[in-house]
């Protein structure tokens, strides 16, 4: 969705087999067996000096 500069000059085949890797690599932990979960954290903090 928002790698599209991360593949520039990348063939689509080559491509395909990244995401496909990508997405076999993440499936155990945020693939819920219907959809794709979000993975991240907001941190909230103040900094003082």
């Amino acid at each position: 969705m928002f790698g599209d500069e991360f593949f520039a000059g990348v063939d689509d085949s080559e491509q395909a087999a990244v995401l496909s890797a990508v997405e076999d690599r993440l499936r155990p932990t945020l693939f819920d067996g219907d959809t794709w979960v979000a993975d991240y954290r907001r941190l909230r903090l103040v900094a003082g000096r």
